[in-house]
């Protein structure tokens, strides 16, 4: 079967430069008639990722990569969706569940909350999807799949990060072992990806809702893929602070059962998706 009669072909298609990630953007919000960034009730900042077609895991000339990095397949991501443009601070996770884990208090409000576990992170979601001024038809709050987190880490771009094929820029875009002082930072001080994004690499890792197995990407699934029905709870990606070889943060790194102290979240929030709406 050719590609253009399994994916229609007037949507996102990896590669694409940053001039073409902005339209997608703002056509896709045209045509949901949705804002291109929004804030929700508690100051949280979300942008807008249009649907997309991307490669997941990594090919076999990438020598950094690990077995279940492989092998590398079209993966469709069919609707479009809200991702926080940055992690949920610890100001944020405070005032949502009324506590803050965070060992690196310190680090200040605005610094990513981590000591997070997996399930406590989708707690975080279902209680702010019921918290008063967020409980609407539009959409709710919820931990991104790991396709999800791909694609919109690597913002059309296919090197290994979205940066380019080397890590030597890595302290332009995150916080890790070579600039972090062992400790977390305020988000939003590195530079952004093409989507608008921050922190998508470094700080801290960003849990994803999909359970692991390290066979799952023989599946082969193409569209939205939400991960196995059985598998070890969590795959976290993005890498963190205390991460020392910038292979850790490629976007197609997964890391498993990582230390509490290293890993926080992002949420996605759906929108509402209208049947009658066709790629632009």
């Amino acid at each position: 079967m050719s590609r253009t009669s399994t994916f229609t072909s007037s949507i996102a298609l990896a590669p694409f430069d940053a001039t073409r990630t902005r339209k997608y953007q703002e056509a896709w919000a045209k045509r949901l008639s949705v804002p291109l960034e929004t804030t929700n009730s508690i100051g949280m900042t979300f942008v807008l990722v249009p649907p997309g077609e991307f490669l997941m895991g990594s090919p076999d000339s990438d020598k950094s990569a690990s077995g279940d990095e492989k092998p590398q397949h079209r993966v469709r991501i069919t609707k479009s969706f809200c991702f926080g443009v940055c992690e949920v601070t610890q100001a944020q996770y405070q005032k949502v569940m009324n506590a803050n884990p965070s060992r690196f208090k310190d680090s200040g409000p605005d610094a990513p909350v981590e000591g997070v576990l997996w399930r406590q992170a989708s707690a975080f979601c279902e209680r702010l999807s019921r918290r008063p001024g967020e409980r609407n038809d539009d959409g709710v709050y919820r931990l991104p799949t790991e396709a999800e987190w791909k694609y919109a880490a690597r913002a059309g771009t296919v090197t290994p990060w979205f940066f380019g094929n080397e890590g030597g820029s890595l302290t332009d875009y995150a916080w890790w072992s070579g600039n972090s002082a062992r400790k977390t930072h305020e988000v939003r001080k590195r530079k952004q990806n093409a989507f608008g994004l921050y922190d998508v690499y470094g700080n801290v890792c960003e849990w994803c809702s999909d359970l692991y197995s390290r066979d799952f990407y023989r599946q082969l699934m193409e569209l939205d893929p939400v991960g196995p029905d059985r598998g070890v709870a969590g795959v976290a990606r993005g890498g963190s602070w205390i991460n020392q070889n910038p292979a850790a943060f490629r976007s197609a790194c997964r890391h498993i059962l990582p230390d509490r102290s290293v890993v926080g979240f992002r949420v996605v929030r759906t929108i509402r998706q209208l049947d009658d709406k066709t790629p632009p």
